[in-house]
């Protein structure tokens, strides 16, 4: 957790690097499962992988890894025991990945969702089985 928001802060003052290279997403996103693996077995979480064999992106490894990792952790936070989550890898337009990643959790209100992605302004929510929130993203357990 304190290394993540070292690399937040860092990210904020513009003094991290951005070191992009080539890799197969799909094996990005398989590393970010297993670090939840845990926490998903715990609420009986089933995460599955559609498509992404062979496709390639030029990213940062370490910055991709956070943001999928985050939206994973946040995916399992609210999904109800039991539930399933899909993450779908797909070639968008000529040049472009896109990922999503789908699950039968709760949402946001309307009213919070003005709060997100603002520096100023921290959110946190309590997870469907109490798993507790920093505001500021990861939070594998």
């Amino acid at each position: 957790m304190v290394n993540h928001l070292l690399d937040w802060t860092r990210f904020q003052t513009g003094t991290m690097r951005f070191e992009p290279q080539r890799i197969e997403i799909r094996d990005v996103i398989q590393n970010c499962i297993s670090v939840l693996t845990g926490a998903a077995m715990r609420k009986n979480i089933e995460i599955k992988v559609d498509g992404g064999k062979g496709i390639f992106v030029n990213v940062d490894e370490k910055l991709i890894s956070q943001a999928v990792t985050n939206l994973l952790s946040n995916a399992v936070k609210f999904t109800p025991s039991g539930k399933n989550i899909k993450v779908i890898i797909s070639n968008y337009k000529n040049d472009m990945v896109e990922v999503t990643v789908k699950d039968e959790g709760l949402g946001i209100s309307e009213s919070n969702q003005s709060k997100l992605f603002k520096v100023e302004t921290k959110f946190s929510q309590t997870g469907t089985a109490g798993e507790k929130g920093t505001g500021l993203g990861f939070n594998p357990s």
